[in-house]
């Protein structure tokens, strides 16, 4: 089924769903963030990009050859932080990511809830109510969320590779993913304009990796692994894109590894829903439904 791709931002008062939308993102659909990762030192790819020497990149186009890719490449193998991955191999020193974290928390400190109140739209007691049954809501979703993922055959396998794709697009392409829920069957599955699939084999299990997302999100994607701003969904782009799934696997392939489940990945293949159809032959496909305040997307295993 292809359904559309984006979340709609229209707002008929301050009840906004909890399932596609972030904490910060509650009193209205385009507000400041208040993504908690951006708190816990996640780097702004931006950010991290003008830090580097004007000398230590090459083409744009020769994308393999930054330091943020090499960064990304080693990351793969060691799963941590993107700022401690830089430290790690001399591309940047601690000061160095120390003060982008700073500039980056400078530019989220003006809250929407906040201005609200200074202007007079809401009293603090009108705003921490709302907050709170925002927390009740979003906690019911998490446990019904956490609840689906639990009894799956291959939960552990479906969390990491989800966890590390959500990872993959909150640090690097600026999208803050949010689980809206997990079922079970192939008409489950959301099917927007692009699908990357991926097969991965491990010696007890074998599958099939999608993502599915919509068109403006890919050419992100593509942006962030490109280094620039890419308009069109050419040859290139479609490489970036996979090539950024690719990574995301990579990474949950070498978590997984750590508890002895090692696999082998075949290079990702891309389809265009609106001239080549994907359709699943899967027995067992599990489905998980992802969300931000701008997309929608999907993760599916294919079983």
């Amino acid at each position: 089924m292809v359904v559309d791709s984006k979340c709609h931002n229209s707002l008929t008062g301050l009840s906004l769903f909890p399932r596609s939308y972030a904490p910060g993102k509650y009193l209205a659909a385009n507000v400041v963030d208040l993504n908690p990762t951006v708190l816990n030192s996640y780097l702004d790819f931006p950010h991290v990009a003008q830090a580097w020497p004007s000398n230590a990149t090459s083409s744009k186009r020769k994308a393999a050859n930054t330091p943020i890719k090499q960064i990304l490449n080693q990351q793969r193998k060691t799963c941590l932080r993107f700022g401690e991955q830089a430290v790690a191999i001399g591309s940047l020193a601690q000061t160095q990511v120390d003060e982008l974290l700073q500039k980056q928390q400078a530019s989220h400190r003006v809250l929407f809830g906040e201005v609200l109140v200074m202007k007079g739209y809401l009293t603090l007691e009108m705003l921490e109510k709302e907050f709170e049954e925002y927390k009740k809501a979003a906690e019911n979703i998490s446990s019904e969320v956490s609840d689906a993922l639990n009894k799956l055959l291959h939960k552990n396998l479906v969390k990491t590779f989800t966890d590390l794709m959500i990872m993959m697009f909150t640090q690097f392409a600026k999208q803050n993913i949010k689980i809206e829920r997990c079922e079970m069957g192939k008409d489950k599955i959301r099917l927007f304009r692009w699908v990357i699939s991926q097969k991965i084999a491990g010696s007890n299990v074998e599958f099939k990796y999608l993502l599915s997302v919509p068109a403006k999100l890919l050419l992100q994607m593509a942006s962030t692994m490109l280094d620039e701003n890419i308009n069109t969904a050419d040859e290139l782009a479609l490489d970036a894109s996979k090539e950024f799934v690719n990574i995301a696997n990579g990474n949950a392939c070498a978590r997984l590894s750590e508890s002895g489940m090692n696999f082998t990945m075949l290079p990702p293949e891309v389809y265009e829903t609106t001239t080549k159809p994907y359709s699943s032959q899967a027995s067992e496909v599990v489905c998980v439904h992802l969300a931000s305040p701008d997309f929608k997307l999907e993760v599916a295993f294919e079983f």
